[in-house]
C-alpha cells in the first residue's frame, strides 16, 4: 500500500500541474479529462485503504473535484461532457450514502436522527445529479416547430441507451429510500414507483427499437423494476389504510 501511495502522489502532482495549464476556461475537454483521471487515481488508492474515514474523505474529494466542473458546463455543446461527469458524480455520491447508511445501526437517539438527516440529503443530491445526467443524455423534450413529440429513448444516441437506463434505474432505487420516516407518508414510495414504471416503459421500448443492443441488455435491472412495479402499490396502499411507514412494512415482509 505504501508503494502504491507514493506512485499515486507522483501521478496526482502531474495531473494537478496539467490542470493548472489546461484551465477550464478555454480547455474544457482537456481539463475534464484530467479531472476524471485525478478522480480515477483517488478511486484506485481509496479502494486499497482499509480505513472507513479515509475512504469517505477520498470519495468526497472526488465529488469536490468533479461536481463544480459539471455545474459550470451549461452550454449545449458541453452536454455530453456534463453527462459523463454527472454519472460519475452520482455514482460516488451513492457510494458515500451506502457507506454511511451501513453504519446507521451504530447510532441511536439524537445522533441517529442527525445521521439519518445527512443520509436523506445525500440521497436527494444523488437523485438530482442522476436526473441531470439523464436530461443531458436525452436532450430537450420540447419538440421543434412542426415536429411530433419524441420519447426520451427515441432521442437517445445509440451509445447513450445503456448508461441512460442504468441512471434511471439507480435513481428509482435511490428515490425509494427513506431515512427520515413519517407516519402514513408514502411520497417517496410513490415517486419511486413512478420512476420504476418509467424504467420499465423505457427499457421495453429500447429493447424493441434500438438496434445493436445485446440480447441480455438491461435484463436483470428490468426484471427488478417490474417486480417493484408489482410490489409497491400494495405496500403504498397498506400504509395509507393501516398506518405505519413503508420501512416498517419492509421489516415485516
Amino acid at each position: 500500500y505504501a508503494r502504491h501511495r507514493r506512485a499515486f502522489r507522483a501521478a496526482l502532482g502531474s495531473l494537478r500541474q496539467s490542470a493548472r495549464h489546461y484551465v477550464l476556461d478555454g480547455h474544457v475537454t482537456r481539463h475534464v479529462e484530467g479531472a476524471r483521471l485525478e478522480s480515477a487515481a483517488w478511486k484506485l488508492i481509496g479502494s486499497q485503504d482499509p480505513d472507513y474515514a479515509r475512504r469517505q474523505a477520498i470519495r468526497k474529494r472526488r465529488v469536490d473535484r468533479l461536481d463544480p466542473i459539471r455545474a459550470t458546463m451549461t452550454a449545449e455543446s458541453y452536454r455530453d461532457l456534463r453527462a459523463t461527469v454527472g454519472f460519475e458524480v452520482a455514482q460516488v455520491l451513492s457510494a458515500i450514502l451506502e457507506a454511511k447508511a451501513g453504519r446507521l445501526p451504530k447510532y441511536s437517539g439524537a445522533e441517529r436522527d442527525a445521521k439519518n438527516a445527512v443520509c436523506e440529503a445525500l440521497k436527494d443530491r444523488a437523485v438530482a445529479v442522476y436526473d441531470d445526467f439523464m436530461k443531458q443524455c436525452a436532450g430537450d423534450a420540447r419538440p421543434r416547430p412542426g415536429e411530433a413529440p419524441r420519447s426520451a429513448v427515441d432521442r437517445l444516441n445509440e451509445g447513450d441507451v445503456e448508461p441512460y437506463m442504468l441512471g434511471s434505474f439507480y435513481a428509482a432505487r435511490l428515490a425509494g429510500k427513506r431515512f427520515v420516516s413519517r407516519e402514513k407518508n408514502v411520497d417517496h414510495a410513490v415517486a419511486s414507483l413512478n420512476r420504476y414504471r418509467a424504467v420499465v416503459a423505457d427499457g421495453e421500448e429500447a429493447r424493441k427499437t434500438k438496434n445493436g443492443l445485446p440480447e441480455d441488455f438491461f435484463e436483470k435491472e428490468l426484471k427488478m423494476a417490474r417486480e417493484m412495479v408489482r410490489l409497491l402499490p400494495t405496500k403504498i396502499n397498506h400504509v395509507r389504510t393501516k398506518g405505519g411507514t413503508i420501512e416498517d412494512l419492509d421489516a415485516l415482509m
